[in-house]
């Protein structure tokens, strides 16, 4: 992936727009940024090299064009697009050892170079990814909450818009945690309790049925097995729901 310099530089060196040494400080800069492209696999900084090519060329004299950027890196518009994704403080870093164990104009160059890429301050373009960040997050927690965990959407609601008013208080986000963790030990509690429920009556299954055969017999009466089919006495005999006594009574008045 040899990089060479923008024929604009060139041909400014030509009319005397740029002089030698200086054109020869630029040249040299330009094959380090093109080595440090070449051995980066890195996207956010390979986007930081062209920017700083960019800036190179316009401390150069040259105007900033499609030219100026190595096709590498794609069109400038694409770089200018992402100029909010750079890793800015590693290339600053990089650029700076270029210039370290240098003095004189090509030094320069490299302050000049960094002068003119973005500060590592957050951009319309950091904010707006933080933002998306933000609500996938308010979405996977919101999936999380409503639907695994069970919490009411009004409790949701209220909690992640105190959430959302501080966004830079981590307490708010752990309280919402929190909360919901609460839920689901408590709706784990609640489970165990019904899976213990449901063992009890399938084993009190055959004592219930033989309860209320004895119960029917003791008031002089014959069960029939449509007795034990109605809606009370299935209730009575899978969970033990309601009154022995009201039931025989109700069987007792049907028969009459």
């Amino acid at each position: 992936m040899a990089l060479s310099l923008p024929q604009e530089i060139w041909e400014c060196s030509a009319v005397g727009l740029i002089d030698d040494d200086h054109l020869s400080s630029s040249a040299s800069i330009a094959r380090d940024i093109a080595s440090l492209a070449r051995t980066s696999k890195d996207s956010n900084l390979q986007a930081g090299v062209a920017a700083a090519w960019h800036a190179l060329a316009a401390t150069c004299g040259v105007q900033a064009s499609q030219k100026c950027c190595p096709s590498e890196f794609g069109s400038w518009e694409n770089v200018e697009a992402d100029v909010g994704s750079y890793d800015v403080p590693k290339l600053k870093t990089c650029l700076r050892a270029l210039g370290q164990p240098v003095s004189g104009r090509k030094a320069d160059l490299v302050a000049r170079v960094l002068a003119h890429l973005p500060s590592g301050r957050p951009t319309a373009s950091d904010a707006l990814q933080q933002q998306v960040k933000r609500e996938k997050n308010s979405l996977i927690c919101q999936t999380d909450a409503i639907k695994q965990f069970r919490l009411k959407k009004e409790d949701f609601a209220r909690l992640w818009a105190d959430v959302r008013a501080n966004p830079h208080n981590p307490w708010g986000e752990m309280r919402l945690y929190r909360v919901v963790d609460a839920k689901n030990e408590k709706l784990a509690d609640a489970s165990a309790k019904r899976r213990k429920t449901a063992a009890h009556n399938l084993f009190m299954r055959p004592t219930r049925h033989q309860e209320l055969v004895q119960a029917i017999a003791e008031v002089g009466l014959q069960c029939r097995p449509e007795d034990l089919h109605t809606p009370a006495a299935e209730k009575y005999i899978k969970s033990g729901t309601g009154s022995l006594a009201k039931l025989v009574e109700t069987l007792r008045k049907g028969w009459s």
